[in-house]
């Protein structure tokens, strides 16, 4: 039986929907599980790298994953996740 979505944060239910586990997903997109399960409660936020492999693993689109991981820091209080576009000007 599928868990409910019921009390999962934004991004868990992406996972969720997708069928994968924290484990599945960090393997999915080579990181490990710690990570995915920070990222999920708002205390990491991905590389541009890494957000591009969590939407391809969740089946999502990035306004559809970058959504969620706003929603995920303004329910912690902080501000909301920068522009991915924004972060990846900054590196080249």
């Amino acid at each position: 039986m599928k868990q409910p979505l019921v009390g999962h944060g934004p991004v868990a239910a992406l996972r969720l929907v997708a069928g994968l586990s924290q484990l599945d997903t960090a393997r999915a997109c080579d990181c490990t599980a710690e990570t995915i399960r920070n990222i999920e409660q708002g205390r990491h936020s991905p590389s541009v790298g890494l957000a591009l492999r969590l939407a391809q693993a969740y089946g999502v689109g990035m306004g559809d994953l970058t959504a969620a991981l706003d929603r995920v820091h303004k329910r912690k209080g902080r501000k909301a996740m920068r522009d991915l576009t924004t972060r990846r000007a900054k590196k080249t």
